[in-house]
């Protein structure tokens, strides 16, 4: 009779340690891991206040090598000094440890926010792999010289030490090489190697390598905000190849401005679109693209449009607001700056969820269009609006990313915090 009582009292323990696991682990991964940033901007002098879900003690290393230490609590405010970085030491009950938080300070910043839509122009880095394939030669034979060698994602940088500058030299390089074997420079997952590729003669008697290529892309997208030194931002992700998906390398890139001729509506079953024109005129072009990246482009306005009658009405309508910082974004109502008719106007939206550790930088805020007039003219968000800025509160909280396929009133949008410090 004891050995039974033992034995269900062990399994009870055994029960109640398996139980009190599941609930630290839920703890650790909901309550910290994804309510508290892994890293938080604090500006400086100011007072910024972090809270928890967890009771915990924050324990951060000072300038003078020293340590403080708060007491066991829900939320610490601090208020940062001259050093340019700090890392914050999370404990539940000031026992178990949860994570580190990297704190950097940062000074107050204003932008303008635009929402104007811009035709976007970019050229990659030498030619672009879009997929290789089979082909038959002189002899009736299928023939694939390029498989196993090239991937959907390359970039061919040189061809035997000659650097690419587009597509038509490329083709020209295969066909005049006589069928001797080419060494290819190519840039694949960020690093540079060579391949070697034999041209072969198809039916005609042209030589190819089996591949497809391609050395530009173009569409719309919204320019998101100008900075007071001339710096733009627009589409809050970068621009990828519509075929393979991949980031785009850039080796330059414009943007233009643009008239919006139509939109076509969102539905359940097809997302919506802006429909423009680009004229790649010089009187249209607006600035410079520098960087390609997840979080968006980036890039410097011309000194020639600032000067023109409709940059300098542009640039007069500008107004500045300041920046938000991702934990001072909130559920709730916001709303968004964008152009579907004559004229950028505010849209409001319900800010549904903000995620501080997204798997994808672009996807930190979760929003839903409530806007009638804009719900009546596009049905959500569509195709073109990447890029809209969101502003909550008089600050500017983010940009519009990414729609729902299947719920087009819904999408996705990045911290501005993400953007200015790409």
């Amino acid at each position: 009779m004891i050995d039974r009582r033992l034995k269900k009292y062990r399994l009870f323990l055994l029960s109640m340690l398996v139980a009190t696991g599941f609930a630290m682990f839920f703890v650790y991964k909901y309550y910290v891991i994804d309510t508290v940033p892994d890293k938080i901007l604090l500006r400086r002098g100011q007072e910024e206040k972090i809270t928890f879900q967890v009771p915990v003690t924050a324990t951060m290393a000072m300038p003078d090598s020293s340590y403080l230490e708060t007491p066991i609590a829900t939320s610490v405010s601090i208020v940062p000094g001259e050093a340019s970085s700090y890392t914050m030491d999370l404990k539940y009950m000031g026992i178990i440890p949860l994570k580190s938080v990297n704190l950097n300070v940062v000074s107050g910043q204003e932008i303008a926010i635009s929402g104007i839509p811009v035709g976007i122009y970019v050229r990659t880095s030498g030619v672009l792999v879009i997929d290789t394939g089979s082909y038959v030669n002189l002899f009736e034979e299928e023939v694939a010289p390029s498989e196993d060698i090239l991937q959907p994602g390359d970039n061919i940088l040189k061809v035997d030490g000659i650097e690419v500058a587009g597509k038509r030299q490329f083709v020209n390089m295969i066909e005049n090489a006589d069928g001797d074997e080419m060494v290819l420079t190519i840039l694949r997952n960020g690093e540079e190697s060579e391949v070697k590729v034999t041209p072969c003669q198809n039916e005609e008697g042209i030589y190819k390598i089996g591949v497809w290529v391609r050395d530009s892309a173009q569409g719309i997208g919204t320019l998101s905000y100008i900075t007071k030194d001339g710096e733009f931002a627009a589409l809050g992700h970068g621009v990828n190849d519509a075929d393979i998906g991949s980031l785009i390398q850039l080796k330059k890139g414009s943007v233009y401005e643009t008239n919006i001729l139509g939109i076509r509506k969102a539905d359940d079953s097809h997302p919506g679109e802006l429909t423009g024109v680009m004229t790649f005129d010089s009187s249209d072009y607006v600035g410079k693209i520098e960087e390609n990246t997840s979080k968006g482009i980036f890039g410097t306005l011309s000194e020639s449009y600032m000067e023109t009658e409709r940059g300098k009405e542009f640039l007069g309508d500008c107004v500045f607001y300041p920046v938000a910082l991702k934990q001072e974004v909130e559920r709730g109502p916001a709303q968004i700056y964008c152009c579907i008719e004559e004229a950028s106007a505010f849209y409001d939206i319900m800010i549904d969820d903000v995620i501080y550790n997204p798997s994808e930088a672009n996807r930190g805020i979760m929003l839903t269009i409530t806007d009638p007039q804009l719900l009546m003219t596009t049905g959500g968000i569509v195709q073109g609006m990447s890029g809209s800025p969101i502003v909550q509160n008089g600050k500017v909280v983010g940009v519009v990313t990414h729609v729902l396929v299947k719920d087009s009133t819904r999408g996705y949008g990045i911290f501005i915090e993400e953007m200015l410090g790409h």
